[in-house]
């Protein structure tokens, strides 16, 4: 009997101790990736635009990353009303954040963001 006390006491003192997950308070909206992970991608720090879903998906998520060039990266979005023109905020693997990219029209969807 000493000894499941002990465990369970040892399993409930593992448990608090791991951290918990804390939002900010200062996100707006939420996007995540394909594999469900959530994050905060428009926070007060950004002017909100009207949130719309454009036609088209995205295109596939790549698997692997190419090798790294020096450009002016995409425009980081929360959802198809901050792309311009036809483009759709879709999650980039390498990026780790969800950019504008041209639509692909034929795929149906969007790039994971969530309602805020």
């Amino acid at each position: 009997m000493k000894v499941v006390c002990v465990a369970v006491m040892t399993l409930v003192v593992a448990v608090s101790s791991i951290p918990q997950f804390q939002a900010p308070a200062s996100c707006r909206y939420w996007c995540k990736t394909p594999e469900n992970r959530v994050f905060c991608c428009e926070d007060e720090r950004t002017a909100p635009d009207p949130v719309i879903t454009k036609i088209g998906g995205c295109p596939p998520v790549r698997d692997v990353c190419p090798p790294v060039r020096v450009f002016t990266g995409p425009q980081t979005c929360a959802h198809d009303g901050n792309c311009p023109g036809d483009d759709k905020c879709c999650f980039d693997r390498c990026l780790e954040e969800t950019v504008c990219k041209p639509p692909n029209y034929g795929i149906i969807g969007t790039g994971f963001p969530l309602s805020g």
